[in-house]
């Protein structure tokens, strides 16, 4: 859609809001904004899927949402819609204010936790009833029952221990601890959800995801928190 292919409204050569072109352009322009929201709220997830290629994404949203809001301010601007375009720039700053301010790397595990609390907890049971067995030996861990699979990208949940238990040392009280790995890395590693069998981590705990020492960081409730490099 070019600016010259927006046809002026009947009057003064102002656009109305209400017409079909500019209305699309709106629409266009909201919805690009709404899917460069959820790439940053799922950024876990975009980057388990596309790795590298995250950031090409990312670029490309938001080179697109910018294009799109300057169109449609010139569009607007052009036509003496300059209430309106107004709006379009305060909404603007307000949606580059709440990208840049939000730490999305709290928000992502504190939302999804809150909205599959249930999930996690019965992923806890059946690991404690035995009806579940996500072996210290085992790389990915056992698999998840279908219904509540979503709390880990993989599917499955694993028992992992501490880089200092591993060594040689004696475990804590919070090992063995339930990992559902968020995000994979490449060639190894992980961050996601861990499930703690003690009060809360002691100092200097670092657990051990696929090669890589990951700290409880974040308290979620149940005996859940949020672990990741830190």
């Amino acid at each position: 859609m070019t600016i010259e292919s927006i046809p002026p409204s009947p009057g003064v050569g102002r656009t109305r809001l209400s017409d079909p072109s500019i209305r699309w352009l709106i629409a266009a322009t909201l919805l690009v904004w709404v899917v460069a929201l959820a790439e940053w709220f799922f950024a876990a997830a975009v980057i388990n899927s596309v790795w590298i290629l995250a950031l090409l994404l990312w670029a490309g949203t938001g080179v697109l949402a910018l294009s799109l809001t300057v169109v449609l301010l010139f569009v607007l601007v052009r036509r003496g819609r300059f209430l309106s375009a107004g709006g379009v720039v305060v909404a603007a700053i307000l949606v580059s204010t709440t990208v840049l301010s939000v730490p999305w790397v709290e928000a992502y595990p504190r939302i999804w936790f809150a909205t599959h609390r249930a999930q996690f907890a019965r992923a806890v049971d059946l690991a404690a009833s035995g009806s579940l067995e996500p072996g210290l030996d085992e790389y990915m861990g056992a698999p998840l029952p279908a219904d509540i699979s979503a709390i880990s990208v993989s599917g499955t949940l694993v028992r992992i221990l501490a880089f200092d238990t591993e060594d040689g040392g004696t475990p804590s009280e919070c090992e063995p601890a339930l990992f559902a790995p968020a995000m994979f890395g490449i060639p190894d590693g992980a961050i996601g959800f861990v499930y703690l069998p003690c009060a809360g981590p002691p100092a200097d705990f670092y657990l051990d995801a696929y090669a890589d020492g990951i700290v409880p960081r974040i308290e979620l409730g149940d005996g859940w928190w949020w672990a990741d490099g830190g």
